[in-house]
């Protein structure tokens, strides 16, 4: 629903209902108890690899069983006034929402918005927000990964400040921000624990003049920083969470990109984007944490495209340079580095990535 009290306020108000039904396990014909099998005895489909033959288990049904499912409904609502009188704006909003598994949220909202002038504008913003837990988490446990049906969901509180300046075609804008998490869903399916995220961002926007078509160049770039704390520390010797701030991990301090599109003409683009990303510690659980760190690592992705109207073909190369690199592992990203003995977990502690591909894409808008 959309009001119009007065010229300056305005309200916008909504309802939700959701009702879904989510698959709470996994049904593996032949696989040792406490796995759910519908189709074959225990352990039936397991084998070593020194057998000489063996022997391939029932699939399962077609139909999910009904031990395996679950239904949740989510209900909610929001309500926002917005009062816009030059130059300054308010906005004020609040929702709530309730799940049938980890209970009810309130979340407020509310940003102050100052437009001193053409050049220069001013934001305040506060809000509450929450991450509810996923299906993943909530259900289908096993060895390699945990569940917990009483998980509660993840919130955060986030302050943040902006500025946006014009200085003839350069636009800056520049965002401090701090962002505070409680109840923090952790990779054991468990809650436990506080997080704080201390930040800014920085962007450039602004035409360059071409020399080859009238359209001018765009030049873009941003700069962002982030310092991710945790309320608790791995006990790698004990394998077990304590209370004490350290350094989250996996999150790189310092990154920045680079980008230029040039028009040709009116049927030919030209697009290359330069990424940088700064080293960084590993996450507090992984078990590299304590040996390694990911280096820094630089990036080059182009992009070459025709239009005709109503058809356009576009031609991607990404990672330019063919460069080698890492990202940190997933979940409990247990598996550690060291090939000579059996893996420490099933997730990787540290994934590479593609080396330099080529995407050819086509379209026709009609």
């Amino acid at each position: 629903m959309e009001y119009q009290i007065s010229e300056p306020l305005f309200l916008l108000a909504g309802v939700k209902y959701q009702r879904n039904e989510l698959t709470k396990g996994y049904d593996v014909p032949g696989y040792w108890p406490p796995a759910f099998s519908s189709t074959a005895e225990p352990g039936s489909a397991i084998g070593r690899s020194t057998d000489e033959f063996y022997h391939v288990p029932p699939p399962p049904q077609e139909n999910v069983p009904d031990a395996l499912l679950t239904t949740t409904r989510d209900v909610g609502g929001y309500l926002q006034a917005t009062f816009d009188k030059a130059p300054w704006r308010f906005n004020v909003g609040v929702r709530y929402d309730k799940n049938s598994v980890y209970g009810s949220v309130v979340n407020p909202r509310s940003a102050i918005i100052y437009h001193y002038d053409e050049n220069w504008t001013f934001k305040l913003l506060h809000g509450r927000a929450f991450q509810e837990p996923a299906a993943l988490q909530l259900w289908g446990g096993w060895s390699g990964r945990f569940a917990n049906e009483n998980l509660k969901a993840e919130r955060v509180q986030n302050m943040e400040a902006v500025v946006m300046h014009r200085h003839r075609q350069l636009l800056h804008e520049l965002s401090i921000y701090n962002a505070h998490y409680s109840d923090v869903i952790k990779e054991e399916a468990e809650n436990g624990g506080e997080r704080d995220i201390f930040g800014l961002e920085y962007r450039l926007q602004t035409p360059v003049s071409n020399p080859l078509y009238e359209k001018d160049i765009e030049l873009y770039f941003n700069y962002s920083y982030a310092r991710p704390k945790s309320g608790t520390h791995y006990d790698h010797d004990e394998g077990q969470w304590r209370l004490g701030n350290a350094d989250l991990g996996d999150i790189a301090r310092h990154k920045w990109n680079l980008g230029f599109n040039v028009p040709f003409n009116a049927h030919w683009n030209f697009n290359i984007r330069a990424n940088y990303v700064g080293s960084r510690e590993l996450y507090l659980r992984n078990p590299l944490r304590q040996s390694r760190q990911i280096d820094a690592y630089f990036l080059l992705n182009s992009a070459l495209t025709y239009h005709y109207d109503p058809f356009s073909v576009t031609l991607k190369v990404l990672n330019l340079l063919d460069k080698e690199y890492l990202h940190p592992g997933g979940e409990t990203a247990s598996s550690g580095d060291d090939f000579s003995q059996r893996s420490l977990g099933y997730q990787n502690s540290l994934i590479p990535q593609e080396g330099r591909s080529f995407w050819l894409n086509a379209q026709w808008r009609f």
